[in-house]
Parts: C-alpha cells; sequence; structure tokens
C-alpha cells in the first residue's frame, strides 16, 4: 500500500515514545504487512482500509455509514415497536461480535433495559435480548 516504509525511522519513533517491546514489535509486523498489501490508488482509500481494518480488530462492527444513528437519551426517546441499532462498539470481545451493530425492534421496556428482537436477518437470533439504553441508537430522521 504503501512504497516508503522505512524500518529505521518505524524503530526510532516507537522508541522515542517508549513504547514496550511486545507492543513495538506488533506495530513492525503489521507495517510490514502493509507494506506488502497491493496498493490502492488513492490516501482515501488507505485511510478507509485502515479505518476498517481498526474496527474489525477490536471487534467494532462495521455499519452502513449512509445512515444517521443517534444515541438514545436514558430510553426516554425509545418506544415499544420501534426500530434500534445497537451501538458498532458497545461491547468487546465476543459479546461485540454478537451484539455489536445489531439492528432490532423493541418488544419491551422494563427495569430500566430494552429489550429487542433482531430484524436483520443475521445469526445469532437475538429473541427478548435485554440492553442499557446507552448502548441503543436510534435512527434520526
Amino acid at each position: 500500500m504503501t512504497s516508503n516504509f522505512d524500518k529505521e525511522w518505524a524503530l526510532d519513533q516507537l522508541a522515542a515514545a517508549k513504547v514496550t517491546l511486545p507492543i513495538g514489535n506488533t506495530v513492525l509486523k503489521l507495517l510490514e504487512a502493509f507494506e506488502n498489501l497491493p496498493a490502492l490508488a488513492t490516501p482515501e482509500q488507505t485511510a478507509e482500509a485502515l479505518s476498517l481494518f481498526e474496527k474489525l480488530a477490536k471487534g467494532e462492527a462495521v455499519v452502513d455509514s449512509t445512515e444517521n444513528w443517534i444515541p438514545a437519551q436514558s430510553g426516554l426517546m425509545i418506544r415499544v415497536g420501534a426500530t434500534v441499532r445497537i451501538a458498532p462498539d458497545a461491547f468487546k470481545g465476543s459479546p461485540g461480535k454478537v451484539h455489536n451493530g445489531r439492528i432490532g425492534r423493541v418488544v419491551a421496556k422494563r427495569s430500566g433495559d430494552i429489550i429487542i428482537d433482531s430484524t436483520d436477518g443475521k445469526n445469532p437470533k437475538l429473541s427478548s435480548a435485554h440492553y442499557p439504553p446507552n448502548v441503543v441508537e436510534i435512527l434520526a430522521d
């Protein structure tokens, strides 16, 4: 993707930032892999590829950026029957891979939780999944 990878420069940068050895070695491996990928046509494409890689590496969902989802406020904006999305970065690790970015219909609100059945056609199907309101998003008008 880039033809000007300078390993010595990268090592100097990591040393100056006092990056630990395990982290530094990981960064160098990623840079070496990045260097050997096919070139993209524009810096914008490179930035998009890196952004997608970062999200997926952190277990965040990659979602349609043409829709405008906004955080719901303390469950007050959310009504039964509404279509909602779980924030793309709501949960870390394995739970994030199951729940982040999922779209569903609100079937109930109990004890402060928003209860959702998934409608996005993804597996596993979520039935009566409970979420705190701070991870739920609604589609802006």
